[in-house]
């Protein structure tokens, strides 16, 4: 009885939502509905994955801000829960950008536990619609509901659905989390035909950094066009990114956070599309950290890397050295040992996100700013970015840096983003 109630608490509820006013619905009427209870699969606490009800191909639906039966009734008879990222911890900061194209570092805003307030839904919708007009690789827009009687601090919750080209549903994190043997079966076996797809020959694990340096080639393709459609702030986490091998290009996903680059003053444009781009190598590396493979990756650099890659796919009209990222990538060596030590000394208690979290807290700032000192510079170089923003002078942003953290920390930036470092060990040339 127990076991029941446990898996009825876990569907999804979707009792008296209200259709909202989108672009259409091409599914039948009352999508969701049509959906059936027993063929949603749960991909995280907020999104749900769904074969497409019309059928006609290779398609599915994701469906994001559903709330399972479970937490509606903590919505509906307790204060509205909060999402947390890193439980025990203090609230994190993130790099920033302000109105006049500074950067500063900002608190995380606070959002719904497995939920989606209205206008992050609306906005999801008419972001999706907006790339797919410009061209770019978008999933196609279904629909939007409200949640009448459910409110997170005054603000309706939403709900959004979305057509995605392919029929499953992995996300391209299924690539970056082998080998990890908690990686449920299915996902396994698609990691396992990608890599057989696109990695060519050789040791399994030099054909599956190829796979990733492949994909991310596809993604850096699908970032520049983002941009390209006038949005901005995409955080390129790989579980915000799928792979359509059909096509061989990548989707985003999750839009609701994204916003119009239009909007903003014109000082500040080119500065957030390169920090899109950093904070895309930051997630690839957090995600690629989940399982201490880094070793590996260090030693198949060479023939494979995907954060040159993705650079070089994105920056596309100006040639991108490849050293770039050395001094970021032999940092993140160093904490790949430290939270493989950090892991083995927890045995059984390791909280791979947790702890990764716990070694490189202390460097967040450093990592955000270095990084989005290097992207500026990219950004600087590539006639086709600057066409759609430019971004202010090497001098003005390490001003903002200054006044944002203080002296030192540009001082480490500079030794961060130089090659004095890598020189002095003997490993420059």
């Amino acid at each position: 009885m127990i076991r029941n109630a446990e898996v009825e608490a876990e569907r999804p509820s979707i009792d008296g939502v209200v259709a909202l006013d989108g672009p259409g619905l091409p599914l039948p009427a009352g999508p969701l509905d049509a959906l059936g209870p027993t063929s949603w699969v749960r991909q995280s606490g907020r999104t749900w994955w769904a074969p497409h009800p019309g059928g006609g191909g290779p398609r599915s639906l994701k469906v994001k801000g559903v709330l399972s039966r479970g937490t509606r009734l903590r919505y509906e008879r307790e204060a509205p829960p909060v999402y947390d990222p890193h439980p025990g911890f203090p609230p994190a900061e993130h790099l920033g950008v302000t109105a006049d194209g500074e950067f500063t570092m900002v608190p995380r805003s606070i959002a719904p536990l497995d939920g989606l307030v209205e206008a992050a839904a609306r906005r999801e919708l008419r972001n999706a619609a907006r790339l797919r007009d410009a061209g770019g690789a978008g999933p196609a827009p279904v629909g939007a509901w409200r949640y009448p009687d459910i409110a997170f601090r005054g603000e309706r919750l939403g709900i959004v659905a979305l057509e995605l080209p392919v029929a499953h549903p992995h996300r391209a994190d299924v690539l970056t989390r082998l080998p990890d043997p908690d990686l449920p079966p299915p996902a396994r076996r698609h990691a396992d035909g990608l890599v057989d797809l696109l990695g060519g020959r050789g040791p399994v694990e030099l054909r599956r950094q190829r796979a990733i340096s492949h994909v991310w080639t596809r993604f850096g393709t699908a970032l520049s066009a983002f941009h390209g459609a006038g949005l901005y702030r995409y955080s390129g986490d790989p579980e915000n990114v799928v792979y359509d091998e059909g096509s061989d290009t990548c989707v985003l996903v999750d839009l609701d956070s994204s916003l119009d680059l239009a909007r903003l003053e014109p000082q500040a444009r080119g500065v957030q599309m390169a920090r899109d781009v950093m904070s895309a190598i930051l997630n690839l590396a957090f995600s690629m950290l989940r399982i201490p493979v880094v070793a590996q990756f260090a030693s198949s650099r060479q023939s494979a890397d995907p954060f040159a890659a993705m650079l070089g796919a994105y920056y596309a009209d100006t040639a991108v050295d490849a050293r770039v990222l050395d001094p970021f990538l032999d940092y993140l060596g160093d904490v790949a040992r430290r939270v493989t030590r950090w892991v083995d000394e927890r045995g059984a208690h390791a909280s791979p996100d947790h702890d990764i979290h716990r070694c490189i807290r202390g460097d967040l700032d450093l990592l955000y700013l270095g990084l989005a000192r290097i992207t500026v510079d990219l950004h600087r170089s590539s006639a086709a970015a600057r066409a759609i923003a430019p971004v202010p002078s090497e001098q003005a942003i390490d001003r903002s840096i200054v006044e944002t953290m203080g002296r030192r920390y540009l001082d480490r930036c500079r030794t961060f983003t130089s090659w004095d470092s890598l020189d002095h060990r003997g490993q420059g040339s």
